[in-house]
């Protein structure tokens, strides 16, 4: 009873959403159409998570400090979004799911001082 009474609880409150920073280490075979395609992707998965992205960037490619899938560079992309701390689970799933996504690195960033 008391589990099912928590998880009500839990679900009725709403959760402000957070800023988060992510940067990413995808396939450095990706050409330009597919790199916007892909930053489109994680978009989608954002804003149907109920979040927004707010600012994407290409790095470009890059040498990495080890092998990953018998490469030596990687592409960096780095993406500023918010979302609610509930959904970040969910997000970080779609992005493991994606093979052309190497590595990625979720980070909170701290809310803005008034």
């Amino acid at each position: 009873m008391l589990i099912k009474k928590t998880i009500m609880i839990h679900q009725n409150r709403r959760h402000k959403l957070t800023n988060y920073e992510i940067l990413m280490i995808w396939d450095p075979s990706l050409d330009e159409k597919g790199v916007q395609d892909k930053i489109a992707n994680v978009k989608q998965w954002i804003e149907n998570l109920g979040g927004a992205m707010t600012q994407s960037e290409d790095k470009g490619i890059d040498r990495l400090a080890y092998e990953i899938k018998k490469a030596m560079q990687g592409r960096f992309v780095y993406v500023l979004f918010t979302l609610d701390p509930l959904k970040i689970d969910s997000f970080r799933h779609e992005l493991r799911l994606d093979e052309q996504v190497w590595r990625y690195n979720i980070k909170k960033l701290a809310p803005a001082k008034a």
